[in-house]
């Protein structure tokens, strides 16, 4: 199943001792990270000792979860991309998915309000930051439409 090979993927690359970058718990409640691990049927996850969830894991999987229904399933999924967007690569790449239409239909089902909104289809990491700081306020845009924006090519297209 693609949404649990995705768990396993993040779990293994966020949530385990070593990880870079670490999200001990995926930033979810010990009984809640305790259900997903069941769900997946994982073992074997060492838990990182303490260590500190970034800020803009918050507020991007704030972002994702008031788009979604509330189910416990939906914050594991909200959880696991905002983790993915903290990595470096690709999203779809970061969350171990096949490639960027896998990444859609997962939002599709999980936070069509969101996903909804990108009309344009930019690229799904500078979309959700992009929307935070809308949200802030600022204009992530350079210029006053993307069309125009000398980052066009960076945003848009092709992975």
């Amino acid at each position: 199943m693609l949404l649990r090979g995705m768990f396993l993927h993040v779990l293994r690359r966020f949530a385990s001792a070593g990880a870079y970058p670490c999200v001990p718990r995926l930033g979810l409640a010990e009984p809640t990270f305790g259900r997903l691990l069941a769900a997946c049927e994982v073992e074997g996850i060492s838990e990182p000792s303490g260590g500190i969830v970034p800020e803009d894991f918050w507020d991007l999987a704030s972002l994702l979860t008031a788009s979604g229904d509330g189910s416990e399933e939906t914050r594991w999924v909200a959880h696991a991309i905002a983790a993915g967007c903290l990595a470096d690569d690709h999203l779809w790449r970061d969350l171990g998915l096949p490639d960027r239409r896998a990444l859609t239909r997962l939002l599709e089902r999980y936070f069509r309000p969101l996903r909804e909104r990108n009309v344009g289809e930019m690229r799904w990491k500078k979309f959700f930051y992009k929307e935070l700081c809308e949200q802030a306020g600022f204009r992530a845009c350079k210029a006053p439409s993307c069309g125009e924006c000398s980052d066009y090519a960076m945003c848009f297209g092709k992975e």
